[in-house]
């Protein structure tokens, strides 16, 4: 898997949920920021019709990563190259 060493931020939304009997009205999207290394940025899958995206917190010496998120690319709103 590609390990790219500049360090990403990763602008997102993701969902929130209510709990009991609340107005919808006061639910709203999160915003949401993630900082880390680009371990993958995918084609569209056609078999799982989604893009995706895998991130890092980091490399450990024996070749394993750290703390792996995959986000769909439909959630994310902005990646920024921070070097």
């Amino acid at each position: 898997m590609k390990y790219y060493k500049t360090p990403v931020l990763i602008k997102w939304n993701d969902i929130t949920t209510g709990f009991g009997w609340s107005d919808y009205k006061m639910n709203t999207v999160a915003k949401c920021e993630t900082v880390g290394f680009l371990l993958k940025k995918s084609k569209r899958d056609k078999k799982k019709n989604q893009i995706r995206v895998v991130m890092t917190h980091g490399k450990g010496i024996e070749g394993g990563f750290n703390g792996c998120k995959t986000f769909p690319m439909g959630c994310i709103k902005e990646i920024r190259n921070l070097k």
